[in-house]
């Protein structure tokens, strides 16, 4: 996947069943999910899809303020606070990193729909970890 910019992002297959698109890339990252049957075919949006959404869109901003070659985020703390469900799609998420230390990074989302309506908002933790060298053994 890349954003608009061209910048490559390794996508999970999970994000490309769903149709999750990421829009832009940096300190902050956008990303939409349609509003689908895959989605919400048997009616509410499940919350576990908008705190997959917020994660993503939060760990794609982090992964813009670290040395991809030497590391690598892992979800620690993912809070998310639901407010109403979606009328509208496509379903808008925007990440932000908040702080970014030694060893963590901190990082908040909102989720909006395609009529701007606040649906939810997450806030994260990601730690980091050295980025293991491979090498070929044979």
């Amino acid at each position: 996947m890349s954003d608009e910019s061209g910048e490559y992002f390794v996508v999970p297959p999970v994000q490309e069943f769903i149709g999750l698109e990421l829009k832009r890339g940096g300190d902050n990252s956008r990303m939409e999910l349609p509003l689908t049957d895959r989605i919400s075919g048997w009616g509410p949006v499940h919350g576990g899809v908008l705190a997959f959404l917020a994660d993503t869109c939060c760990a794609a901003a982090v992964m813009n303020v670290i040395d991809r070659e030497r590391e690598l985020p892992a979800s620690t703390d993912i809070h998310v606070r639901y407010f109403r469900q979606p009328r509208e799609g496509p379903i808008r998420a925007e990440g932000t990193v908040v702080s970014r230390g030694s060893r963590t990074v901190a990082a908040e989302c909102e989720i909006r729909d395609g009529l701007d309506r606040l649906i939810a908002k997450a806030t994260g933790s990601y730690s980091l970890f050295e980025v293991a060298k491979r090498t070929d053994i044979r």
